[in-house]
């Protein structure tokens, strides 16, 4: 009853609620044509009789009954479609803003790590177009109806048994509900082939893959690949659909038989004189009609039904929003206008799934006003970490502190808009330079100064005059970019906020030529220093190059989840331990010289370690 109370109510918020003149005038056009149509076999019937019994006038009649029914179904139809098509549209509209809505209401980005959650967003991704013809669909079953009603009045004014005959489409429509499910069910298994199948075709045909699929002549594989996963798919699909379509015939067998009996008995009685001609005709073409009826609302129910598994999705993704609104609305902490003492992780503890955590009782103090550095192979949780101190992802165990503040009870917009982070998978946006670089502070995404004031601070005040429109140039269409050009951008929105408390970049200069990344240092070191000392903002770098790394006050090594050393460049050199390693191992590559193991301790201590593993 509480689903179908929320369904009601969903499709009454895209009827109504979206375009409520749109639903009145689609639903009254649609009965009006459903009634014309399904009332012009009386106007024959009328004509008939006439014509057979010589009464001028009720051929007359019957003959303007009959055209003016049959001309009013069909002018109502089309305008009914084209009503329903601007209500659908406007309808998937409001459907996708919600959808977002709902997505982007959630804080942090864990939930889409997150399988349960992947697969509810994958079905309404899939199926948002068929969940926006829900008010179409809706009409339509409401027209079936009304046509089958007016078919059952005309039947009975026949003879009154015959009217029992409509209820005999029951038969076919309870065969196709038990003909759908195993199709759900199919539709569910198959669902990570099909998706599998959909990688496969986009690897193999956009253009960005071709280069690496000739170079190792990869792309016959991927076919052959695609190939066998096309034939499974359809052959489950085509064994499905033969089952299900098997049960679909054998119930409207019995259907037809019923009707045709039915059909038997009035031609009998008009031999016998007890039904007329216009009766008798009126009844086959009642019988054709109700038949396409069925048919209709045996499709539209099944449409019904699929949206109906779609619906849940929607509402397990509304619920889901809602305990995430419920525990950000508990969230009441408050931070302060610029960091004193520090952040400090206390035994924190992360992971997608709860038996392979990706951090492990992670314990750290950074101090206000200090650089860090985070190292460590792929796969150590370096970005992990980054996500967690931003609040993209919520700690399992422990808490992370902000001046001795539970980052868990402030609410995610208030500590989002305290930090600037330039992530390793950075986004590209659609938009033009300034305001790829402005999205980093929304306020000034306009303030041409405030840009370019970014954009110097990352050595990237060339990337304007490389285009005729300099800051305008919008960066899409074809308007290319290197990747390194692209890193410059999203560092220069990392640098848009004049003080924020946490300042974090993942590896900042991957992309970047060493003459870029040089100056970009020179710069970003005089700007985080300033920063440190006016607002005791805390730098976060990951990085895997140490010319970068040995710049930072602390220096913080992972190793599978957890942090095995903690201290200055100089003190874990003469520790000589697994971050000794792998600087001999980057030195030996890039052939560089050891440096001397000396320098000065930082004044930064992590918690719970004492300089050791």
């Amino acid at each position: 009853m509480r689903r179908a109370r929320r369904n009601w109510r969903l499709l009454d918020e895209l009827g109504r609620g979206v375009a409520p003149r749109w639903m009145l005038a689609a639903t009254t056009v649609s009965v009006a044509g459903a009634l014309s149509l399904s009332l012009y076999p009386f106007g024959l019937r009328m004509f008939t009789d006439g014509f057979v019994g010589d009464d001028r006038s009720a051929v007359v009649i019957g003959a303007v009954l009959m055209a003016l029914l049959y001309v009013t179904g069909w002018v109502c139809g089309g305008l009914s479609a084209n009503l329903v098509a601007g209500l659908t549209e406007r309808a998937g509209m409001h459907l996708r803003c919600q959808i977002a809505d709902l997505i982007n209401s959630v804080p942090g980005i864990g939930h889409f790590e997150r399988p349960e959650y992947l697969r509810h967003l994958e079905l309404l991704q899939e199926r948002v177009k068929l969940l926006s013809g829900y008010p179409r669909q809706a009409i339509a079953l409401l027209g079936v109806l009304v046509r089958l009603v007016v078919v059952v009045v005309l039947l009975a004014t026949v003879y009154p048994p015959l009217a029992t005959l409509a209820f005999a489409g029951l038969i076919p429509y309870f065969v196709d509900r038990v003909a759908d499910r195993p199709k759900h069910r199919l539709d569910a298994t198959l669902r990570e082939q099909r998706r599998l199948a959909d990688d496969l075709f986009t690897v193999t045909t956009t253009p960005g893959y071709g280069p690496e699929l000739r170079t190792y002549r990869a792309a016959e594989d991927l076919l052959r690949r695609q190939v066998r996963l096309a034939t499974r798919i359809a052959r489950a699909t085509a064994v499905g659909a033969a089952a299900s379509g098997l049960l679909r015939a054998l119930g409207w067998m019995v259907f037809a038989s019923l009707f045709l009996a039915g059909i038997a008995l009035v031609i009998v009685r008009t031999a016998e004189g007890e039904t007329s001609l216009g009766q008798l005709l009126m009844t086959v073409v009642l019988v054709r009609r109700a038949q396409v009826q069925f048919a209709q609302i045996g499709e539209t129910t099944s449409q019904l039904g699929t949206i109906s598994v779609t619906v849940r999705s929607l509402h397990w993704l509304e619920d889901y929003a809602k305990r995430s609104g419920v525990r950000a609305a508990d969230a009441a902490g408050r931070l302060p206008g610029s960091l004193r003492s520090g952040i400090e992780l206390r035994s924190v503890t992360f992971g997608f799934d709860p038996a392979r955590p990706v951090l492990h009782e992670v314990d750290l103090r950074i101090p206000a006003g200090t650089t860090v550095a985070i190292v460590g192979e792929n796969g150590a949780g370096k970005t992990t970490l980054v996500k967690l101190l931003a609040g993209l992802y919520a700690a399992d165990e422990g808490t992370v502190l902000v001046d001795g503040v539970d980052l868990a009870t402030v609410p995610a917009p208030a500590w989002h808009e305290r930090i600037s982070v330039a992530f390793q998978d950075f986004a590209r946006y659609e938009l033009t330079v300034g305001q790829n670089v402005g999205v980093g502070d929304l306020p000034r995404l306009d303030d041409e100064e405030a840009i370019r004031s970014a954009l110097a601070r990352v050595d990237g005040t060339g990337l304007v005059g490389t285009h005729p429109a300099g800051l305008h140039e919008l960066l899409s269409g074809g308007t290319g970019l290197s990747g390194g050009q692209w890193q410059q951008l999203a560092l220069a929105r990392a640098m848009m906020r004049d003080a924020p408390m946490l300042l974090m970049l993942d590896e900042p200069t991957a992309s970047l030529a060493p003459a870029v990344e040089q100056a970009l240092f020179e710069n970003y070191t005089e700007s985080a220093r300033r920063l440190a000392r006016e607002h005791g903002t805390v730098t976060v770098l990951v990085s895997h190059r140490f010319a970068t790394v040995r710049t930072a006050d602390l220096i913080v090594v992972l190793r599978e989840g957890r942090i095995t050393e903690t201290g200055g460049h100089a003190q874990l050199l003469a520790r000589d331990g697994y971050y000794a390693e792998l600087f001999r191992m980057h030195a030996a590559i890039h052939g560089r010289p050891l440096p001397p193991s000396t320098g000065a301790l930082p004044d930064a201590a992590p918690a719970g370690h004492d300089g050791g593993n």
